[in-house]
């Protein structure tokens, strides 16, 4: 609850001060040294904004909306919608997608939320171009669907805070998308993992339980 009100009232003060930078940013001329340094308040406002989003999302209370969910289903239409973004970026996306006619019990939205996350994730860990595979499996007493990277991989000893708030590997990151994914993943009794993998790159996985 303190959380959320710190982030409400940081909110409304960032926007005006964002309003303002970007309005120096427009009037200013391109010589003008002062132009620069509105840029630079303005982005890193916009900064700041993305982290009370997620901050935001993080601890907002998940309505629960739950129906069977075809996996596979889900997750060829989260696929289709990155198509032309790994196409852009040299990437071949592949689907190896073996859970069939089972069914979980689930929050497709929420589902979803984890999916791109992950696949944005590995994009980003690809900027030259490589392999992005999503498989989906039906597992002892669950599906597991993991999305895998020929990125650089992640280190050894950022493996326990991969899903630690406010923990990023990125520059400009928040720190919350795995935390929030992990968040959600738990809500529905499933987990999540992330491995390095022996061919090179990473994946980062989720299982569900099947309906009891």
């Amino acid at each position: 609850e303190t959380s959320a009100i710190v982030a409400h009232e940081l909110r409304n003060p960032l926007v005006s001060i964002g309003g303002f930078a970007r309005t120096l940013v427009r009037s200013l001329k391109e010589d003008d040294p002062n132009r620069e340094f509105a840029r630079i308040i303005s982005d890193e406002v916009s900064r700041m904004e993305r982290i009370i989003h997620d901050l935001l999302d993080f601890i907002r209370p998940r309505k629960q909306m739950r129906k069977a969910l075809h996996m596979d289903d889900l997750v060829r239409e989260v696929a289709k919608g990155y198509a032309l973004e790994v196409e852009k970026n040299g990437i071949e996306l592949r689907l190896d997608l073996q859970v069939g006619g089972t069914v979980v019990n689930a929050h497709p939205g929420e589902i979803q939320q984890v999916l791109q996350n992950f696949l944005m994730n590995a994009i980003q860990v690809m900027p030259s171009g490589g392999v992005l595979e999503i498989v989906s499996r039906v597992i002892e007493g669950g599906v597991k669907v993991g999305v895998r990277d020929s990125g650089p991989g992640f280190a050894e000893e950022e493996s326990e805070n991969l899903f630690s708030p406010f923990f990023s590997t990125k520059p400009t990151g928040s720190g919350l998308g795995l935390t929030i994914c992990s968040q959600i993943i738990k809500s529905h009794g499933g987990v999540c993992g992330a491995e390095n993998r022996a061919e090179g790159g990473a994946e980062f996985h989720f299982i569900l339980p099947l309906p009891k």
